[in-house]
């Protein structure tokens, strides 16, 4: 509620002078202060985005690497959903060199290649709490926030197109409706280009929706 107010207070005085340009959300809890952004700031919506799972979504990449020995550059995988404890893991997804999952982990099997078995709760459990050991040794997180902003900020200035697992309003996709949170979107000079239609599966796409349902029991709770 604190953090709603603040940027409440300091949205009229920024949109008055900058109406026309791109607004990134990077403070947290994001989705809530990207929802009350999109909701109360008057500004265009596809030029308002949080920075979501942006920062999760390196560390699953990072992580991955590890497992499967591949440099992270070749692996597109994301985390969706809230930026917290309701996120997960769509492995459907998950692309290493080009294959899906399932298949890399077939082939490698196929030829006797000695790398371990991947543990995916192991994963997810890296993912989700990799953020709170960085604060517990040394205060914060910041290196890699900052890495992720310049990333997303290059999106837009140069009009680069990448499509990122940002914090954006959904409106209807998978049963999601009304809430922000973090799904495969296009970026680039216009803001929020496009949400990209992304295959689920049926669990992922109910994951999907307990997010978003965790999300609004958090905006019920709060005054606008």
């Amino acid at each position: 509620q604190a953090n709603v107010d603040i940027l409440k207070s300091i949205m009229p005085r920024i949109t008055k002078y900058a109406p026309d340009a791109i607004y990134i959300l990077v403070a947290n809890p994001v989705d809530i202060l990207t929802y009350t952004f999109v909701k109360y700031s008057g500004i265009p919506e596809n030029h308002i985005f949080g920075s979501g799972t942006m920062l999760d979504s390196a560390r699953l990449r990072s992580s991955l690497a590890e497992y499967y020995d591949i440099d992270s550059t070749y692996i597109n995988a994301y985390m969706l959903g809230e930026h917290g404890d309701s996120m997960f893991l769509p492995w459907s997804l998950v692309k290493l060199n080009g294959n899906g999952a399932r298949l890399y982990e077939e082939k490698k099997a196929r030829e006797g290649n000695m790398l371990p078995d991947i543990d995916r709760e192991a994963i997810e459990k890296y993912v989700r709490t990799s953020g709170g050991r960085v604060i517990a040794r040394k205060g914060a997180t910041f290196y890699a926030v900052s890495m992720s902003v310049a990333h997303m900020c290059k999106c837009v200035l140069e009009n680069v197109g990448c499509v990122l697992p940002v914090s954006v309003m959904m409106h209807g996709e998978h049963g999601v409706d009304d809430v922000c949170l973090s799904y495969p979107t296009m970026i680039n000079s216009d803001g929020v280009f496009a949400k990209v239609p992304t295959p689920l599966t049926e669990e992922e796409e109910a994951a999907l929706r307990r997010s978003g349902d965790a999300l609004k029991a958090v905006i019920s709770g709060l005054a606008f």
